[in-house]
């Protein structure tokens, strides 16, 4: 009930949201900067569907981001990709410059435009002189690279720069540069010229006028009408503040020799918000600054002494970023609250599918219903006989956030367990377009109290949202790096990227070297594997950090020849000569041998010859081994027990055997047997507890077994069966798919799907006919629509009432009705 409900005012928010602000589509010239320093921000997938629907085609990171880039595959959009400032050392080693555009590059650009790189942001206003030196050679470095993979006439190289390089900027025709800055620019800007590259700079008139707002008039910094500026010199009349600063970096340029490169503006805009010092952040100055802006953009207007030339920006920034420093107004210039509405209106109407908002007002917990039925009819006084009269977008602001937090209290006030304190690892898959971001993920997994995660990449922006954290990760370098990896500069290169810069403040253990490369198809990578590993722990060792990270690599259980009896186990023989050097290698690294096992397979390919209870860690009879004697009452522990024999028939008994997947889908196709909710429920929660009790198996029982499980989230873009899809503990919006002891928060999250009404439980009083596998508590149910009664009664137009009249009748009546979540 309490999803249902959720969709229906998500479809209302919508109606209301939309009845008094459709504007057209505006075919945008402008680019966008998008920037992640937040914890709240949508999924990669859902914003590039948003920027589709805006026909925004320019996009500008501040990384590389791979999810990014993958998700924005085969779209129309050109990107911008950033080398952070902390990068500009190694981009001045030709090797390292190559290894990075082979890594962050070259696997995206046949399906992501990537047209520019910059490298570093703001570096010659900043006060550390050694990076300043580095700019230009780390520049022409990445140059060079792209220049050897025939890719520098696709990807142009810059760098973006603060005003603060001028030292003078008016009048206009009389910029320069700042002195003690000549000896940098200057070669610079013959690199752009040889380059045939842009000069960016990042500006912002708000800084002029929140420095002094006595001095510069508003309308002047808001491409508001006014008198404007003349320059005295070329007599040319400016009429806004931007098209100066534009002009006096050509100016600049021209005094240095240089008339042949191009300006663009790689990041302006205005903040919404401010601290109380910072003059003019408000709302109605940032819709008129970005509005104007805007419609300049599209009449393709040059400025005065460049008319021509139409202007080209970057307005800064597509949402409001949380988590950056400083001021206020740092963390209020997004064009979008990160739950996809707009912070003003500029005329733009996109679609960020399936977002809901997810900010919810405080409650009084004491009698939560009444205090939300207050504050949703809360507004301006004045409207007819006393009765308080809201606008239908306040109208619909409210109910939306009232809505969702109430569907959160419901949720929990019947779900809430005891937290058990695991020693379990989750494998954290990202292969879907609505998880939650990184930052809430680490709080949902400190909540639950597991400290050990595993990764299928190195994403950057995961090992920093668990910075200073206490779950240690394993991360993963996927199959397509694996002959790369073979290398030893490319190894060492890719550990100074993905390793270095957060193993000081996230803790990072393991390395897997590719996945389940030995039951492949391709010979050619199961060749590299093992001296991928043996390079990448040699890259390990010569920073210091083989003690404390390991190399590893994940198998299938195809590997084995013979899995039964555990104590009779061996591996293929045609796979021998790749796993017998193998175990030589994780005898002399101390790394452990990693299997994916799943009981599930065995038990979905022959259920009639499996026993589900053997499968599902549930009392049964067991199975005997006849050479050992050994009774297993599960088939986990049995595949494990199998693979220590494999090795041991390969002389090894000093390798330890960890499980780096397992798992149970709680759904599948017709023909998956045994992919249930329940099953599910068994095997992990049964997992779990062997697990909490360091169990170990029959051979090892003084080993307790160590387990990933597979996985945390369901992944809704993971190809295959239906099942690949439905192995999460959690739906990506925080809810449990089933109680297996676990009572976890991720904050600011509210539960964006609405499941067909015959999953959902009705009162009696509304529909005595319809059965339902699980029900819900009837009282919070009508607790529920006792408020959408009162909801419905206060509505101030006659047309919501009987849309959600009609649409409410029509659910309870038609049990097979469904409303997808429209937002």
């Amino acid at each position: 009930m309490a999803s249902k409900l959720h969709s229906i005012f998500s479809m209302l928010l919508l109606l209301l949201t939309l009845s008094d602000s459709i504007v057209p589509i505006v075919s945008l010239g402008v680019g966008i900067n998008y920037g992640q320093i937040a914890n709240n921000l949508p999924s990669p997938s859902r914003v590039a569907n948003l920027l589709g629907s805006l026909n925004i085609s320019r996009v500008k990171l501040y990384d590389a981001d791979p999810n990014v880039l993958s998700a924005f595959a085969n779209s129309n959009i050109d990107f911008v990709i950033g080398l952070g400032n902390e990068y500009l050392l190694n981009m001045t080693d030709p090797l390292k410059a190559q290894n990075w555009v082979e890594l962050n590059v070259q696997p995206f650009i046949t399906h992501t435009k990537i047209s520019c790189i910059t490298v570093g942001n703001e570096i010659l206003t900043g006060n550390d002189t050694q990076l300043k030196s580095y700019l230009l050679p780390a520049m022409q470095t990445v140059y060079g690279a792209l220049q050897n993979l025939g890719l520098s006439k696709q990807v142009y190289v810059t760098t973006a720069h603060s005003l603060g390089i001028l030292g003078n900027s008016f009048p206009p025709s009389s910029g320069t540069f700042r002195p003690d800055l000549a000896e940098y620019i200057e070669p610079i800007l013959n690199f752009h010229s040889l380059a045939n590259s842009p000069f960016l700079i990042n500006a912002y008139p708000f800084f002029a006028y929140k420095d002094n707002p006595g001095q510069v008039p508003l309308d002047y910094v808001l491409f508001q009408p006014n008198s404007g500026t003349i320059d005295p010199v070329t007599n040319l009349t400016y009429n806004n503040m931007l098209y100066a600063q534009i002009d006096a970096v050509y100016s600049s340029m021209k005094a240095m020799g240089h008339t042949d490169v191009e300006v663009k503006i790689s990041e302006t805009g205005w903040p919404s918000k401010g601290d109380p010092d910072e003059a003019g952040a408000t709302l109605q100055n940032a819709e008129l600054y970005n509005g104007n802006l805007l419609r300049l953009i599209e009449e393709r207007q040059g400025t005065p002494a460049n008319p021509s030339v139409p202007i080209d920006v970057y307005v800064f920034a597509l949402f409001n970023e949380d988590l950056k420093p400083g001021p206020a107004s740092e963390r209020n210039y997004g064009l979008y609250y990160p739950n996809g509405t707009p912070v003003y209106n500029i005329g733009l109407q996109g679609n960020l599918p399936q977002m809901i908002i997810n900010s919810a007002p405080k409650i009084n917990v004491r009698n939560p219903v009444q205090h939300l039925v207050r504050n949703a009819l809360r507004g301006d006084r004045g409207g007819r006989n006393g009765v308080e009269s809201v606008s239908s977008k306040a109208m619909a602001s409210k109910l939306h956030s009232i809505f969702s937090m109430l569907l959160l209290l419901l949720t929990l006030s019947d779900s809430i367990v005891p937290i058990v304190s695991l020693g379990v690892g989750i494998n954290y898959g990202q292969i879907a377009n609505n998880l939650p971001s990184p930052s809430r993920v680490a709080n949902l997994l400190g909540s639950l109290n597991i400290s050990r995660v595993k990764l299928y990449d190195a994403d950057p922006n995961v090992l920093s949202a668990f910075a200073n954290s206490n779950i240690d990760f394993i991360i993963g370098l996927g199959n397509e790096y694996l002959l790369n990896m073979t290398d030893p500069l490319k190894a060492q290169n890719w550990i100074e990227l993905n390793v270095q810069p957060f193993i000081s403040h996230t803790k990072i253990s393991c390395i897997t070297v590719g996945n389940e490369i030995l039951t492949g198809n391709d010979t050619q990578l199961k060749s590299y594997l093992l001296p991928a590993m043996q390079t990448v722990y040699g890259a390990l060792q010569n920073l210091g950090l083989s003690k404390q990270v390991y190399v590893t690599t994940a198998h299938s259980l195809g590997i084995l020849g013979n899995s039964f009896p555990p104590s009779s186990g061996t591996f293929r023989p045609d796979l021998a000569e790749y796993i017998e050097p193998i175990l030589n290698f994780h005898s002399l690294a101390n790394s452990p041998f990693l299997i994916n096992a799943y009981p599930f397979f065995a038990y979905k390919d022959n259920p009639g010859q499996v026993p589900l209870d053997y499968v599902l860690f549930q009392p049964n009879s067991g199975t005997i081994d006849p050479v050992t004697n050994l009774t297993y009452n599960n088939m986990l522990y049995a595949q494990i027990d199998a693979v220590y024999s494999s090795m041991k028939a390969m002389g090894h008994t000093d390798v330890e055997v960890k499980i780096s997947e397992t798992g149970w889908p709680s759904k599948g196709d017709p023909d998956e047997a045994g992919a249930t909710l329940q099953n599910a429920e068994l095997y992990n929660g049964n997992l779990l507890r062997l697990i909490e009790e360091r169990q170990g198996t029959p051979a090892n029982p003084s080993v307790p077994i160590d387990v990933y499980v597979f996985a945390l989230f369901n992944e809704d873009l993971k190809p295959g069966p239906a099942s690949e899809r439905n192995y999460g503990l959690y739906y990506p919006n925080g809810t449990p798919v089933y109680n297996i002891g676990l009572q976890g928060n991720l904050p600011q999250m509210i539960i964006n799907s609405a499941p067909k009404i015959n999953d959902l439980a009705l009162p009696e009083a509304f529909n005595s006919e319809v059965s339902h596998r699980e029900s819900v508590n009837h009282g919070r149910t009508f607790i529920t629509v006792i408020l959408c009664y009162v909801m419905l009664n206060f509505a101030s137009h006659q047309w919501i009432r009987e849309i959600m009249y009609l649409y409410f009748t029509g659910f309870i009546i038609d049990e097979n009705n469904y409303l997808p979540n429209l937002l």
